[in-house]
Parts: structure tokens; C-alpha cells; sequence
């Protein structure tokens, strides 16, 4: 099986890319466009990668971001630790602020995830930028598909968040055992699924889009 060829042939057909070469600057232009065309990713690329690493405390519930709620002269508040600290004496104050824009999943849990998370970074005095995936899941409140999908989106990282769809893609491009099929809530299966198709792509030139790839393929 030519791993490569599948991945161009997901490039091809999703991007409706069409010239006989493809670089890796080519892979680079088109996710930078798309996510300028996407009314959410745009947003976390738009106020930075703290704003998007905080989406992705709201994201892990169905897929979609919150924090684009909030106003544009106030988004500024969710682009630094220090703000985050500066501009909310508690995880109950934060809590308020978020329901008054309308923004009420699960929003205490994640408002007290928000404060520990900026606290521990302004205490330390640094920018996020994790080095792998368990730096991002000793935050409270990130799961291993939610890392690899903030690796990926926010970071720049190449990562390939596994879930119903591309386990689906997965199994019927013949990257993953048949056995694979409908196991998608199972750890174990999730796991080792994960490791495979990331091992399996880690040298293609394709690997920082082969996540949105599998997602598009396994939608059908």
C-alpha cells in the first residue's frame, strides 16, 4: 500500500487541486486558506494561539467554539494569560462573564479549567507552546483527541485526531484493521488507531492536512 499516493489522492480530490506537482508550500497555501475561509478556525487563528488553546477547553463537547461569542473589543481579555488574571478575580467571576455572552456549555467546569490554566502559565511566566501531547493533557479538561486537534489547528503541529470519521475513513482506505470499524469509543482502539495513522504518515509531505483529510473521507 503507497501511503503517500492515498494522501495525495485525499489532497487531490478535496482541494480540487489539479497541477501535476505538488509541494510542500502547495500542502501549506491551501490550509491557510482554508482556515481563512472558516468562519470558526479563522477566529483562532485570527487572536492567537492562547485564544485557540482556550477554544479548545469549550470544543471537546460537540465540535463547535464558544469563545467567538464574545465581542470584538473584548477578545482581547482571552489572548494572554496575564489578561485572563488581570481581568478575572475568580473562576465564578469568569463564570458570569461567559454566561452573560452567552456562552453556557458546561461553563463552570470550564471556566475554573480557564483560570488554572492561565494561572499556571502566568506563574511561570511563558507562552504556551507545548512540545508534545501530554504537555497539553496536564491541562485539566484536554483528552487526547482535542490535543491532537489543538496541536494541529493551533499549533502547527502535525497531529491526526482520531474520531468516528476517521476511524471510518481509516478502515476503508485499508489504513486501519477491519476490526477497527465501530470501535471508536474505546480507548484502547482510539489510542492505537491514533498512533498507527500518525506513524504510518509521519514523513509525508501531507501529514499537517492528513487530519482533515481522514475527517472529509470519513463523512461520506
Amino acid at each position: 500500500m503507497n501511503m503517500e499516493h492515498i494522501a495525495e489522492s485525499l489532497f487531490r480530490k478535496y482541494y480540487n487541486f489539479t497541477q501535476p506537482q505538488i509541494t510542500v508550500q502547495d500542502v501549506l497555501n491551501l490550509r491557510k486558506a482554508r482556515f481563512i475561509n472558516d468562519e470558526y478556525w479563522a477566529i483562532w487563528k485570527k487572536y492567537g494561539e492562547f485564544f485557540g488553546f482556550l477554544e479548545g477547553f469549550f470544543h471537546k463537547t460537540d465540535g463547535t467554539n464558544q469563545l467567538y461569542k464574545i465581542p470584538e473589543n473584548e477578545k482581547f481579555l482571552f489572548q494572554l494569560p496575564q489578561n485572563i488574571v488581570d481581568n478575572f478575580k475568580s473562576d465564578k467571576d469568569l463564570a458570569l462573564y461567559l454566561q452573560k455572552h452567552n456562552i453556557k456549555r458546561m461553563v463552570n467546569e470550564n471556566a475554573r479549567n480557564l483560570i488554572l490554566a492561565s494561572n499556571k502559565l502566568y506563574e511561570v511566566n511563558t507562552i504556551l507552546k507545548p512540545k508534545n501531547l501530554e504537555e497539553l493533557m496536564k491541562y485539566r479538561g484536554y483528552g487526547r483527541k482535542i490535543a491532537n486537534m489543538v496541536m494541529n489547528v493551533v499549533f502547527d503541529i502535525p497531529r491526526i485526531a482520531v474520531d468516528v470519521r476517521v476511524f471510518r475513513a481509516g478502515v476503508n482506505l485499508g489504513l486501519l484493521p477491519k476490526e477497527f470499524l465501530n470501535q471508536h469509543n474505546k480507548d484502547k482502539f482510539k489510542i492505537k488507531a491514533e498512533m498507527i495513522l500518525n506513524e504510518m504518515f509521519k514523513d509525508s509531505k501531507f501529514l499537517i492536512e492528513m487530519d482533515y483529510l481522514l475527517f472529509q473521507e470519513g463523512g461520506k
